[in-house]
């Protein structure tokens, strides 16, 4: 708390946003209402900066390296679920509950912003072939998936080794003049964390 600043110009813009919403009744995405808005128009009007956090949303932002990390991981999970889309076999059934797997855990506040970013990606529609297979395993909707794993899903290191693998596995089929993908199944076995 008090860590927010707003100039006089942003407070005042705020000001005007929640005047214009209480008039017009409007009620946002968080549940304010008429009298929240009042709250939050005294802090803005008597500049209670202390208090700034009830107007202003201050989630934490998303480092590079968890934003290249998270694009990174996407890549391989997306590359495996797409080499296993038309795979009925019993070994493809067990991998593809591995790709099941993939999320992260938001009780552990070390992976919210991973888990975050993962979740915007896969709900616009990147990445479609890991967000297919998730919804086909009521992991969500096709605007709404769930990635939440509830603190089943592998560790950061685990990522990270998946991730070294399938760079490695790209860097041999590019040096061999192959394409990327499909991957093999063997490929994907070695790369997915168990």
């Amino acid at each position: 708390m008090g860590e927010i600043k707003l100039t006089p110009a942003e407070r005042q813009i705020l000001l005007n946003q929640y005047r214009i919403m209480r008039k017009m009744g409007i009620d946002d995405e968080f549940g304010d209402t008429k009298d929240d808005y009042e709250e939050k128009m005294a802090i803005l009007e008597n500049g209670y900066e202390y208090n700034y956090d009830k107007v202003v949303s201050t989630t934490e932002s998303t480092s590079p390296d968890i934003s290249k990390f998270v694009i990174n991981l996407l890549d391989v999970y997306d590359a495996c679920a797409f080499a296993l889309e038309k795979d009925s076999s019993s070994k493809g059934n067990e991998l593809s509950k591995r790709i099941e797997n993939f999320g992260f855990d938001l009780n552990d506040s070390a992976t919210i912003n991973y888990y975050d970013y993962a979740k915007w990606f896969l709900n616009r529609g990147r990445f479609e072939s890991l967000g297919k297979m998730l919804i086909k395993k009521n992991r969500g909707t096709k605007h709404n998936i769930d990635i939440n794993t509830h603190g089943f899903q592998p560790s950061i290191a685990e990522y990270e080794t998946c991730i070294k693998k399938y760079d490695q596995v790209a860097k041999r089929k590019s040096e061999n003049h192959e394409e990327i993908n499909p991957l093999a199944l063997d490929e994907i076995e070695d790369i997915l964390p168990e």
